[in-house]
């Protein structure tokens, strides 16, 4: 039977209500103030209420605000009554959360048929409500991520899913009122424990954040977590909910794609570094061509030279050791020696110049290759130290290592740069980059067959940042490849191995900088900017 409970301060209002509603499947409870309305509420749980407004101590706003803060009388209809029939008050009393609005004097039949009227609204509300729980627990069942209610301070669990038993190991039975928190969070090892946490939710409303779980064997589960604060209309704290993802499997994911990253990056500086010991190997050949070029006219000079005449010429003169003078002076042969001696003497002398020319050239040969080789050791003994150098030495030592003979290519180099420009970056990651890109636009400079081939090198400053620039005029890169062009194994050449632009993308990434292309497509040629702050920090290795 439905209990209805009437609240007025007059006793012929109350007894009026409970004749009318006689007629009716119902037990009418009675109040005779506002305060003793709200305890018999609160004790009884009655289905509908109806409430005077005007009463001594207590009014009828005050006896509906007092049921809708409490969470056990908060649903139940509400219909106030009044002897003023005003619109105002009516609106009033509906803003304020009543159900319903009766103005005095009202016929028994309009009550009992507000009074069914919110009766039948409220079973409703309640069905739905009962099929909506339904629903929802039916999704806490399935779902694989574990969901907990607990009180505010995360004292004492007051749900946990399926899902949650399992994860920490809780039975499906089990009476859960006796756990908290604290049993399965703990998160020693995140910048913020559980109490941090609650801390934090007790300010904002919410924590967001990943950490773990610690099941009863005593595995910890890595989870994203979500902690909400639910608070009731009278702003106390009513509950915690709490949802945590299980991101074991990501979790492994990040680590084995950290460790192929940490095996690319190897892989990619193994790669810079190839390139830049290909560029050396390659420039020493051509020093060791032409160290080989300048020994062979030296070999054949010195081949050349009259030693055998000037021989000749001392036996005949020993022969005649007793009577020199008579020989130099009067025998036909002897009278020639003078002059023979003298030109003799001259062309030593310009086979000794030649000589001497090739053998200069020849150490000029053996001093490039000294210094090629140096270049090489000093930055090999700089390996990811960052240090301040000069924009222009980095370039030069890139060009000896990478186009030493363009002019035997018919490449022309031009140089755009301040000769005072300087940067604190890792040197031989830098040289790395610009040998890579130098060689490449030479090979591309050569693909081209083009008359006039040209290789520009511009550096320019911006902000912090100092953006170095090997632009060519060969074969240009098609727009297609352009957004590929940095990608691992990405290669167009028929020889090429597909990681070297990769590398020094990577290695650009890896000093806080980047790599950039352009091109206007096949045919005219390309550009690739090395953009890098002007202080860089020392890169990990």
């Amino acid at each position: 039977m439905k209990k209805i409970m009437v609240i007025d301060d007059e006793p012929s209002v109350r007894a009026a209500v409970r004749i009318s509603l006689s007629t009716q499947p119902y037990t009418v409870l009675e109040a005779a103030s506002g305060e003793e309305g709200l305890n018999l509420a609160k004790a009884e749980l009655p289905d509908l209420v109806l409430s005077d407004v005007t009463m001594a101590g207590m009014d009828g706003f005050a006896v509906l605000q007092g049921l809708r803060s409490r969470a056990e009388t908060s649903s139940i209809p509400v219909i106030l009554m009044t002897g003023r029939p005003d619109k105002a008050d009516a609106r009033f009393s509906m803003e304020q959360g009543a159900d319903d609005y009766l103005s005095k004097p009202f016929s028994a039949k309009t009550l009992i048929t507000a009074v069914q009227v919110r009766l039948e609204r409220r079973q409703v509300i309640q069905e739905q409500a009962k099929a909506n729980e339904v629903r929802l627990l039916e999704i806490l069942s399935v779902t694989r991520d574990l969901i907990a209610l607990a009180d505010p301070a995360g004292t004492q669990l007051l749900y946990l899913n399926p899902a949650g038993r399992k994860m920490l190991g809780v039975g499906l039975d089990e009476n859960i009122s006796k756990l908290k928190l604290a049993d399965f969070i703990r998160d020693s090892e995140t910048t913020l424990g559980l109490k941090e946490q609650l801390a934090c939710v007790d300010r904002y409303g919410i924590w967001v954040g990943e950490g773990t779980v610690t099941s009863r064997d005593g595995r910890r589960i890595p989870v994203s977590k979500e902690i909400l604060l639910h608070l009731p209309s009278d702003a106390r704290a009513s509950f915690l909910s709490i949802l945590a993802r299980d991101i074991s499997e990501r979790k492994r994911a990040e680590a084995e794609l950290e460790k192929t990253n940490l095996e690319l990056v190897s892989a990619s500086r193994l790669a810079g570094m190839a390139e830049v010991s290909t560029g050396v190997l390659h420039n020493v050949g051509n020093v060791i061509s032409s160290i080989n070029v300048a020994s062979n006219c030296v070999n054949r000079s010195v081949k050349e030279f009259k030693i055998g005449d000037l021989a000749k010429a001392a036996a005949l003169l020993g022969e005649h050791e007793a009577d020199l003078g008579e020989f130099l002076s009067k025998d036909a042969k002897g009278k020639q020696i003078p002059a023979f001696l003298a030109q003799l003497s001259e062309l030593l002398l310009r086979q000794q110049k030649a000589a001497l020319e090739e053998i200069a050239e020849l150490q000029q040969r053996v001093d490039h290759l000294k210094d090629v080789v140096t270049i090489q050791q000093n930055y090999a003994k700089i390996l990811g130290k960052a240090e301040t150098s000069k924009v222009a030495d980095l370039v030069e030592d890139s060009l000896r290592m990478s186009v030493s003979t363009a002019g035997h290519h018919g490449i022309r180099i031009n140089k755009e740069y301040d000769e005072d420009q300087a940067i604190m970056a890792s040197k031989s990651t830098v040289l790395q980059i610009l040998v890579n890109l130098i060689c490449n636009a030479r090979q591309s400079c050569e693909a081209s067959g083009r008359d006039e081939k040209s290789l520009t090198i511009r550096a320019t400053n911006g902000g912090d940042r100092v953006r170095i620039s090997v632009s060519d005029n060969g074969v240009g890169i098609p727009a297609e490849n352009l957004e590929r062009i940095f990608m691992y194994g990405f290669t167009t050449k028929q020889d090429g191995h597909g990681f070297g632009l990769h590398a020094a993308a990577q290695a650009a990434r890896e000093m806080g900088g980047v790599l950039l292309v352009e091109s206007e497509g096949t045919g005219k040629g390309a550009t690739f900017t090395l953009e890098l702050p002007v202080r860089q920090a020392v890169p990990t290795i």
